[in-house]
């Protein structure tokens, strides 16, 4: 009988190898202290104003992350962080002309920022011009409704249409 070649060669021993797991468990210890850092359990948070005393509400949805507008009982507007001025107790007009000023920055420097951007056009595009119409507003409670209307009035003019009424969470 012939041998074939398979079974002239001795067997050979399995060596096990083993695996240093310590650069590893390195990456994963900073992925996760990372991950620590980054996690926020609100997907939105804004830091009121001073005299600003949110109404209630028991509705549980979040804001988004969107340009936020805060109105005091003093009628003092900041816009994100930034106190831009107060509304007239005699102005009859229904525009606020800093505010307009205020948000046409605002959309010009969005529009800055995405020239960079691919132009082509898809579902993510669409969904982001939405999120550029939405402007997150936050009122004191005590404020009347003809404050409330020239502040949408001239959110809307400035082609923000799309409000988020942010109120105090039920208790």
């Amino acid at each position: 009988m012939k041998k074939t070649l398979l079974q002239k060669m001795p067997p050979r021993k399995k060596e096990v190898n083993e695996v240093d797991i310590t650069s590893l468990l390195d990456v994963l210890v900073i992925l996760l202290v990372f991950l620590l850092s980054v996690y926020s359990s609100s997907p939105f948070e804004v830091e009121l104003a001073e005299d600003l005393t949110l109404p209630f509400s028991s509705s549980q949805k979040f804001g988004s992350q969107a340009p936020v507008i805060q109105v005091d009982k003093y009628r003092n507007i900041w816009l994100d962080k930034d106190n831009i001025g107060t509304i007239d107790f005699d102005d009859s007009s229904e525009h606020i002309d800093f505010l307009a000023l205020s948000l046409e920055k605002i959309k010009a420097q969005r529009e800055k920022e995405e020239e960079g951007r691919s132009p082509k056009r898809s579902t993510a595009s669409n969904a982001r011009d939405n999120d550029r119409k939405r402007i997150n507003i936050l009122l004191d409670e005590n404020l009347p409704y003809e404050v409330i209307q020239k502040i949408m009035h001239t959110s809307a003019l400035e082609g923000f249409n799309e409000f988020k009424l942010i109120v105090q969470g039920g208790q």
